[in-house]
């Protein structure tokens, strides 16, 4: 029986165990507040971008910033408010963003 992480290496495909990639407190350059980052996959040749679980606790807050990859958002409990490179601030639920 081939094990998954092997099976991954022949097909290019790469495999992160849940809990695997490191956690941390959200650096002060870009957080205010209780933040805590995990991270979920890294960057690499192909794609340059890395994926994390980032979670604030009431009252934390990120520095104004960009993403040259885009973003890509998940709100998995509570509620979040972000805003587009056009100005428009959006807030976000679990059941879905509205404009604010």
């Amino acid at each position: 029986m081939v094990n998954a992480t092997d099976q991954a290496n022949t097909t290019g495909q790469e495999l992160y165990q849940a809990g695997t990639q490191g956690a941390f407190a959200g650096p002060e350059k870009y957080f205010t507040g209780d933040v805590s980052v995990e991270m979920l996959f890294p960057a690499n040749d192909t794609a340059h971008y890395s994926g994390a679980y980032v979670t604030f606790q009431p009252r934390a807050d990120t520095a104004w910033h960009h993403h040259p990859a885009d973003q890509y958002m998940t709100v998995t409990s509570g509620t979040a408010l972000t805003a587009t490179r056009d100005g428009k601030v959006i807030k976000f639920k679990t059941d879905g963003p509205t404009n604010v």
